[in-house]
């Protein structure tokens, strides 16, 4: 069996996620939101259904965010601490159109900021990283999200902790950016 896959958009700064079926008789809908932690599933056997669900979906984000908005956020882009242990060229074998090619972690520093950021670049697309917590990070750059995330949470970047806290990192993982689901990079 196969399937679509998720289709990726952008809705007032946010990154929805939706996917949609129908069999004769019955259609499923269901729309994602992580940053809203907004989830809704739709299920109907009116065919007219689908289209009148397509047209409320971005009012309910609205409302959504409009609640979610006073209150505080955190936006946050650097690690706590010591960014350099993630800074470095890492590589990855699983993925056969990126053999030797270097997924560098750099340090940027934009306009007028006063601290810098990490920025994750492979060959010429560059993703700014923006730090969820313990040792993740997202990369959102909303026009290439289509060119390399397959899924659910594929555009963000999973460390894996060093035994130290001061010693560097040595693998991160992206989930979806490989249609077995994940792939590593190390450093050589």
């Amino acid at each position: 069996m196969l399937g679509n896959a998720w289709d990726i958009g952008f809705h007032k700064g946010y990154l929805t996620y939706n996917k949609n079926g129908y069999v004769y008789g019955y259609n499923s809908n269901i729309y994602l939101v992580p940053e809203l932690r907004l989830a809704v599933n739709v299920f109907s056997t009116y065919d007219q259904a689908f289209g009148n669900i397509q047209q409320k979906i971005p009012k309910l984000y609205d409302l959504f965010h409009t609640e979610l908005a006073k209150l505080p956020q955190n936006t946050q882009r650097t690690p706590v601490s010591n960014p350099e242990r993630f800074i470095g060229e890492y590589y990855t074998d699983e993925v056969i159109t990126l053999h030797n090619v270097a997924g560098k972690i750099s340090k940027y520093k934009e306009e007028n900021d006063t601290h810098q950021h990490l920025l994750f670049t492979l060959e010429r697309y560059k993703f700014p990283l923006t730090y969820i917590g313990d040792y993740v990070f997202e990369m959102i750059q909303e026009d290439l999200c289509n060119n390399f995330f397959l899924g659910i949470n594929g555009e963000r970047i999973y460390f894996t902790k060093p035994k130290n806290p001061q010693d560097k990192v040595e693998e991160f993982v992206i989930y979806g950016i490989h249609l077995k689901g994940m792939a590593t990079f190390r450093r050589k």
